[in-house]
């Protein structure tokens, strides 16, 4: 009966560090893309030399910006949908206990509008840099 119970419990273990282990890997290969384009884009704002590049990056950014406006709009509405669902008995007695979905939506539709606008702020830094540039190239050539 011990052994079986040792066999029990150390199968159980593997099983679930194998699955932690799956999912680390996937969770790590789903965050790696976003920030590598995120790396990209702000490795082209830091070599941007001309007043087209820095118009190239100031759309760019305006384009992250504007996406991650989007999720946050997402984020809000399923934190308003998680809210007006009926909560179940454990939340009257152990609300410590019971999942807190929508203020986790509510926290990553903050982050995500934090991202937004500082998207836009460097989108905005590039516009004006390209029009400084665009400005100086028309006064060298006059």
């Amino acid at each position: 009966m011990k052994t079986s119970l040792k066999t029990m419990a150390l199968t159980a273990f593997a099983a679930a560090a194998a699955f932690l282990m799956t999912t680390a890997g996937a969770a790590q290969a789903v965050a790696a893309e976003p920030v590598s384009e995120s790396v990209k884009l702000h490795r082209m704002a830091r070599e941007a030399t001309t007043a087209a590049d820095h118009a190239r990056v100031a759309k760019l950014f305006r384009l992250r910006g504007e996406a991650m406006e989007a999720k946050a709009l997402e984020h809000e509405s399923r934190a308003r949908q998680f809210s007006e669902q009926p909560k179940p008995a454990l939340a009257h007695k152990w609300p410590s206990m019971v999942p807190q979905k929508s203020a986790e939506e509510r926290k990553l539709a903050v982050q995500t509008r934090r991202a937004s606008r500082e998207a836009f702020e460097m989108a905005s830094k590039h516009v004006q840099l390209a029009v400084e540039l665009q400005q100086g190239a028309v006064a060298a050539g006059n």
